[in-house]
């Protein structure tokens, strides 16, 4: 049996196996009892939209554990969730820009990612083509 503490930047849901196990306030701790095994856990946002969804495994030596749950604000995942909900989206081509630490890349209309993140400028899609740059940072060498 283990302990295991969940913990957030920001107000969620924490749900286990579809089971709700409570709101993890900002920067507050949830803690839950779960025995050795595997259980997928689901965290979604105060509005019911799932913001990760993973599986936690939970072996018979483990005394406590510390699930951090902000660090999908870190993935392409949490760019790509956060470029749907935008209101002024548009495609062109069947394809949008998407920025993901402080890079450019695209997905398509389903939301899958077509062209990495890997630019510093980009432009939208016309005729098939499209205008993008990678800007390097200078240095002064001594």
């Amino acid at each position: 049996m283990a302990i295991v503490k969940f913990i957030s930047e920001k107000d969620c849901q924490l749900f286990i196996d579809m089971d709700f196990v409570g709101i993890i306030q900002a920067d507050s701790m949830l803690k839950t009892t779960l025995v050795s095994g595997s259980y997928l856990v689901e965290v979604k946002d105060l509005n019911d939209e799932l913001i990760e969804k993973y599986e936690l495994k939970i072996g018979v030596d483990d005394n406590q554990l510390l699930q951090n749950l902000s660090q999908y604000t870190n993935s392409i995942k949490y760019s790509i969730d956060k470029l749907k909900n935008e209101p002024t989206l548009r495609f062109y081509n069947q394809r949008t820009k998407l920025e993901h630490d402080g890079k450019y890349g695209y997905v398509n209309s389903r939301y899958e990612l077509v062209i990495d993140p890997m630019y510093s400028y980009a432009e939208d899609f016309i005729c098939e083509k499209t205008l993008v740059k990678n800007l390097l940072k200078k240095r002064w060498l001594q």
